[in-house]
């Protein structure tokens, strides 16, 4: 029994040895979303994607604004809101043009002739998140609102994408809105995550 004690009492010795990974620096990344009115140029904000005069019932605009990630974080998505104003002439009878322009928002569509081809029609999504539900988004409507979001992430390191936007006079817009006109800002957040 006595020789079993001292056995397992006896001291061991381990090596080591210590490795150090130091000048560890942490440094935020950047967000920075860029747009364009021609595809090729990118710039924090741009003006006068669309400059419509003479508009009529039943005619069309579409614009593509191409979008961009300048920066070094991912866009996991892109919020699109809108603000607007109205201007009646000098003898106002009330209306409001916006009342009659129908916004067509298509992500990854390609503006041609007046309409938006391919891409993905979200306008019935957007009207049901922040219009009246009857799947036509007057500009009115959207004024004021934001629609989270696009379905358009953007990876860092210069990717891009694009929305088609088509705005057209109602049909039946009546003889009140002769000569009404309406300025739009189309404002896009681009978002970290799709929590935000």
């Amino acid at each position: 029994m006595a020789a079993l004690v001292l056995v397992g009492s006896a001291t061991y010795a381990y090596f080591t040895d210590t490795a150090t990974s130091s000048n560890n620096s942490f440094g935020a990344g950047t967000m920075k979303l860029q747009l364009d009115n021609d595809g090729q140029n990118f710039f924090d904000d741009v003006s006068a994607t669309f400059n419509v005069t003479d508009f009529a019932p039943n005619e069309s605009a579409a614009q593509e604004i191409s979008l961009h990630n300048a920066a070094t974080v991912d866009i996991a998505e892109i919020a699109l809101g809108l603000t607007s104003t109205n201007f009646d002439p000098a003898d106002p009878d009330d209306s409001d043009l916006r009342n009659v322009l129908l916004l067509t928002i298509v992500p990854g569509g390609t503006a041609s002739a007046g309409d938006c081809t391919g891409g993905s029609n979200i306008t019935t999504a957007i009207d049901t998140a922040v219009g009246n539900g009857d799947s036509t988004l007057t500009m009115m409507e959207f004024t004021g609102d934001t629609y989270d979001s696009l379905p358009t992430p953007l990876p860092a390191g210069g990717f891009d994408d694009k929305v088609c936007i088509r705005v057209t006079m109602d049909p039946t817009a009546s003889d009140v809105y002769q000569g009404d006109s309406a300025n739009a800002s189309f404002v896009f957040t681009a978002h970290q995550d799709s929590s935000q």
